[in-house]
């Protein structure tokens, strides 16, 4: 009876080895394929975020492309490059503050300073989104 006992343990404990073997056997297998499922979509995020231009024009869009902070740091705003965007959208200092969510008072200081502009990093990032802007876009925020 003792030999029948430990019979059947052995054989329950073999039973359950293999079982847990294979179990553990198929969660490899499907971690490692969501392993390569995620390298995938890394290298295609990564080459979406090289060519932001290329994807934004094969979906038939245009987004403007992520700022990031060592853009805005480095950013050098001056008289000209206000007035040209300014002249762009064929607005008024009004029209071009409010885009920039800034008095039409500030706009004509901007304007009328020599060299470089000192901007809050805000204002600046506005003002590199704004950069970015197509003219069609900006005149459907102000006309409706």
């Amino acid at each position: 009876m003792a030999n029948l006992a430990k019979s059947f343990r052995e054989e329950i404990q073999r039973i359950s080895k293999r079982n847990s073997n294979q179990s553990v056997r198929n969660l490899r297998r499907d971690t490692r394929l969501l392993k390569q499922v995620i390298q995938d979509l890394a290298r295609r995020i990564k080459l979406l975020e090289k060519t932001p231009k290329t994807a934004a024009s094969a979906s038939g869009r245009t987004h403007p492309a992520a700022i990031s902070d060592d853009d805005i740091a480095t950013m050098r705003p001056t008289t000209e490059m206000v007035k040209r965007l300014r002249a762009k959208f064929k607005l008024a200092q009004s029209e071009f503050g409010k885009l920039m969510g800034v008095s039409d008072q500030a706009v004509y200081l901007w304007e009328h300073k020599k060299g470089r502009i000192k901007m809050r990093d805000a204002v600046k990032r506005r003002f590199a989104e704004v950069r970015q802007m197509r003219v069609r876009d900006v005149r459907k925020m102000f006309n409706g």
